[in-house]
């Protein structure tokens, strides 16, 4: 494969922040199963070379909806949780409000949080950041002014 030139990008051509691991390629033998100079991982490099520099972009009025659509209810669905949130530490009540599901929604948070930072989706990191603060806040409620072992 031919390295990154100024002009052009062909189908081929190595970008240049993959052109380390193009380095790399002659040493293969060396690195073996670090290699990541292969024709499956390098098109997947590509792509998530393309998509940051936005070659994947909506094209369309309705893809461009649809990601506002999802900032806002991703936004807006954590925000849902605020009444019980606030009616735990006002009333500092918390009865009936069962400790063992809202820790469980709080770990389950954490795999989605990783994903996303991993993946780098603004949409989903903001989402479950914002769904993990509440559910942890609606968790320690419980275990405040409730019975944690509650189920």
């Amino acid at each position: 494969m031919p390295p990154f030139q100024g002009g052009a990008l062909d189908r081929y051509a190595t970008p240049p922040c993959l052109q380390k691991i193009h380095c790399l390629r002659t040493k293969r033998k060396s690195l073996g199963a670090f290699c990541l100079y292969n024709g499956k991982s390098m098109r997947l490099a590509h792509y998530l070379h393309n998509k940051r520099r936005g070659k994947h972009a909506p094209s369309t009025f309705w893809l461009k909806v649809l990601n506002i659509t999802v900032y806002v209810i991703g936004i807006l669905g954590p925000l849902a949780t605020i009444p019980q949130i606030l009616k735990i530490y006002s009333a500092h009540d918390a009865l009936g409000v069962s400790f063992t599901s809202w820790a469980i929604y709080t770990l389950f948070d954490i795999p989605w949080i990783i994903y996303a930072l991993v993946h780098r989706e603004r949409p989903l990191i903001i989402c479950y950041t914002l769904w993990f603060i509440f559910n942890l806040l609606v968790a320690v409620g419980v275990v405040l002014y409730g019975n944690p072992w509650t189920l």
